[in-house]
């Protein structure tokens, strides 16, 4: 019988097709070690979907907040189609903030 991993509930900080980086609280540090096979699911903006993709954690290093740790995530490469989702929603995305908010410099 396979142990589940458990659930940790983490801040984005930033995504991109290839992975992400986000803040954990410190006490789940022991639970997150660098090379470990992982399940990152999470959304981004107002995109409804929810991403679930496999990946591994690359670091954990000290967060600037006491309180947490940052890590970051790299998406496997097995999880081609939901990254290039993930790529159109994060176009998508900054698209949605970057028209008709600039003003003409005077």
């Amino acid at each position: 019988m396979s142990r589940q991993a458990p659930s940790v509930s983490a801040t984005l900080l930033n995504a991109s097709p290839d992975g992400l980086a986000c803040l954990v609280a410190s006490q789940m540090r022991a639970s997150l070690a660098s090379g470990s096979r992982i399940v990152a699911e999470f959304s981004i903006g107002e995109v409804a979907k929810v991403f679930t993709l496999p990946a591994r954690i690359v670091y954990v290093e000290p967060a600037s907040r006491d309180d947490c740790v940052r890590v970051g995530i790299e998406f496997e490469a097995e999880a081609g189609r939901e990254r290039s989702d993930l790529a159109a929603a994060l176009a998508s995305e900054q698209d949605e903030h970057t028209h008709g908010h600039a003003e003409p410099a005077t």
